[in-house]
């Protein structure tokens, strides 16, 4: 079968006209707007980071995914015939008219209008006059039972225009006069960010693409078949990017069309990813970026393979030796095998399920997601016995407050002081774990600093929350986190007190928090009167001045230092595993969840940023998290000390938490 589909057109041919999978979500919110809109009536706001797949839900609204009782008109800002002559409103309003009367005619509604449109609008007092009393009203009449739905895509090509603002202002006000007449624009930020005053509406915020989206994307339009482990690895390749899934799926048909593979394997995507990622290093990628981090391998260890991998690799040589002359093996000749059983970071939780169609391909069984599924009942104890199911939720006592060691008054935590000192940054050349955004190794001065002991805990986050009294914009106006019932997978849930909106179920109230952006973490830190520490400063902590490997030395990892490699059921009280402390006494620093740190991201930061208290790049597209988490795919080649990780700052994951750093000044000002 797979030999005779060779012939077929690649289906993921035209990046530019993105697929689309799922969001069923969205649409179930949309519809509801447009059967029951707000009074007055707003526009509604569509926002989300760059590649997340605006344009091709718009798209899809286009293709009459809402029925034939919306009529929708699209109107890419980004096009250039657009974008010039906005200073002019004539100009704009004509334009617009223009292209309202064309769609609308592709759709089958004619307008009775034959004078110059042009003339009309422009023969007003003044422009959107014009369009309002004489051109509107006109194809308005023309519809029946029907709704016409604007769709304003990449506004923020002109947005920054105060005429722009001015326009959209105006379309403001003619949803509101008109009850069959609905706009929607599509913006990279959220909406209170563009110009005095923001843009008014109802905002959905697009977030990453859902695995059972991903899997249809993937599987349904090829003759052959993904496993589970490598759409995972697809989705971490690529963030969960619409666009660039659309890329990476293009790619990979392109290499099996080609003859150099057979049945895909995880060895062959690999090969893919880093092609792609080879021709966007000499500038030669016409096409989205995947900001793929490469995988740690699961088979290897620091002392070098495992016994698996050894035999692993003799039956591969075995293979290559046999088959050389056969091309479905000739992937192998880079150790295909030890990368075909690569591990990277499970999914998290999903967002929101949306209502997307089962597949049309038959799957093994797939693995099942972390979700908020019921726990065993929690325990306390004082030593955590390495049981790979139970929860146990450990209380550990107060330290007595002393120069090098306080507890914080805003949320009780305590605060281990980090002396000044002298480490080695990064991987050694020669180190088997060495990722290429880990060197060079270099010396790194640091400046003390205080650092949280533990990872911030549910109860404390669901206070700070109470607080601030809204997780959805309460951080720089972006998702703080994520709660139950909008999200699996977490113990956040809302109540319906009003004093008190935000609790946590009884007996997990020490689990470290997750589902946070960044914005969310940072805006915490700062509510306590401190910051995220530096990337620096979390290596240093967790490393300390003899380089270790793992925060507790060099010793192998076990299930009585990190909580990694399992499932969500495992996470651990914040004050629990105390052979796996740092040599500053840090609890936490290697699995549990990801932590936030301050820096931008950037893979070559280490050859040239500076050695003296690093503070990170000025900018950048991802933040770094350290430290690995407790997902299955998670191996011990992923808790390492001098592991980078890296997500979009609003990002928000079930194995994402975080800690604060104080500098000592603002901790011996507070004292005195």
């Amino acid at each position: 079968m797979l030999e005779k589909s060779k012939g077929m057109q690649n289906p993921y041919l035209n990046p530019d006209d993105p697929l689309f999978y799922g969001r069923g979500h969205f649409f179930a919110w949309i519809t509801q707007r447009l059967v029951r809109p707000a009074i007055p009536k707003l526009p509604i706001v569509l926002y989300g980071p760059p590649q997340i797949g605006k344009s091709a839900l718009i798209r899809e609204i286009k293709r009459g995914r809402l029925g034939n009782s919306v009529l929708p008109i699209l109107i890419d800002w980004a096009e250039g015939r657009w974008q010039s002559g906005l200073e002019n409103e004539e100009h704009i309003w004509s334009a617009v008219a223009l292209e309202i009367k064309r769609q609308l005619a592709d759709q089958g509604i004619v307008t009775t209008s034959t004078g110059d449109l042009t003339k009309t609008i422009t023969a007003a007092s003044y422009a959107y006059a014009g369009f309002r009393d004489q051109v509107l009203p006109e194809y308005l009449q023309q519809i029946d039972q029907q709704v016409v739905f604007i769709l304003f895509d990449n506004v923020d090509e002109v947005v920054t225009q105060p005429e722009f603002h001015t326009f959209l202002t105006h379309w403001r006000t003619l949803i509101e006069q008109h009850i069959s007449l609905f706009l929607m624009v599509s913006l990279t930020d959220h909406p209170d960010r563009y110009g005095q005053g923001g843009i008014v509406g109802e905002s959905y915020s697009l977030g990453e693409m859902e695995r059972e989206a991903a899997t249809q994307m993937l599987r349904e339009p090829v003759p052959y078949y993904l496993s589970e482990e490598m759409i995972d690895f697809a989705l971490q390749a690529t963030h969960h990017q619409p666009l660039a899934l659309q890329q990476l799926a293009f790619h990979l048909f392109e290499r099996w069309q080609r003859g150099q593979i057979g049945q895909p394997l995880m060895a062959d995507l690999v090969k893919v990813v880093r092609g792609i990622q080879e021709f966007q290093a000499n500038g030669r990628s016409p096409h989205v970026k995947i900001p793929l981090k490469p995988p740690g391998s699961a088979l290897r260890s620091r002392r070098g393979l495992t016994v698996g991998g050894v035999i692993a690799l003799l039956i591969f040589v075995g293979l290559v030796g046999v088959f050389w002359q056969n091309r479905w093996f000739s992937f192998g000749q880079d150790r295909a095998n030890t990368i075909e059983n690569s591990i990277v970071d499970q999914a998290a939780a999903p967002d929101k399920i949306a209502a997307a169609p089962p597949s049309l391909t038959p799957s093994p069984t797939p693995t099942t997601p972390p979700t908020a599924t019921p726990l065993p009942e929690p325990t306390s104890t004082n030593t955590p016995e390495p049981n790979p199911t139970a929860v146990v939720i450990v209380t550990t006592p107060q330290p007595t407050p002393t120069p090098e060691n306080t507890v914080r008054a805003a949320d009780g935590m305590p605060m281990m002081f980090i002396p000044a000192g002298q480490y080695l940054r990064g991987s050694a050349e020669d180190d088997l774990f060495s990722e290429s955004d880990e060197r060079p190794q270099r010396e790194v001065l640091i400046a003390p600093f205080f650092l949280d002991q533990f990872e911030v805990s549910m109860i404390q986050y669901a206070r700070f929350l109470n607080e601030i009294g809204d997780h959805l914009t309460g951080c720089s106006d972006v998702e703080c986190v994520r709660v139950a019932p909008d999200v699996q997978g977490t113990y956040l849930l809302v109540t319906s007190s009003e004093e008190e909106p935000y609790t946590v179920i009884e007996g997990f109230e020490n689990v470290p928090v997750n589902h946070v952006s960044w914005f969310g973490a940072r805006e915490y830190c700062e509510w306590v009167g401190g910051r995220l520490p530096t990337e620096a400063e979390w290596e240093y902590a967790a490393r300390g001045t003899d380089g270790r490997f793992y925060p507790w030395g060099d010793g192998e990892p076990d299930f009585t230092r990190a909580i990694y490699g399992t499932d969500y059921s495992r996470l651990l009280a914040v004050d629990s595993l105390p052979a796996g402390v740092s040599p500053f006494n840090v609890f936490g620093m290697a699995g549990s969840v990801w932590e936030w740190v301050n820096d931008w991201y950037d893979p070559e930061y280490y050859e040239w940023g500076t050695v003296d208290n690093p503070q990170g790049p000025s900018a950048g597209v991802e933040r770094v998290t350290r430290g690995g988490s407790w997902a299955q795919n998670n191996d011990e080649s992923r808790i390492r000390s001098n592991n980078r990780n890296f997500y979009p700052p609003a990002a928000i994951r079930a194995d994402i938490g975080f800690r604060c750093a104080f500098d000592v000044a603002q901790v011996t000002d507070k004292a005195e």
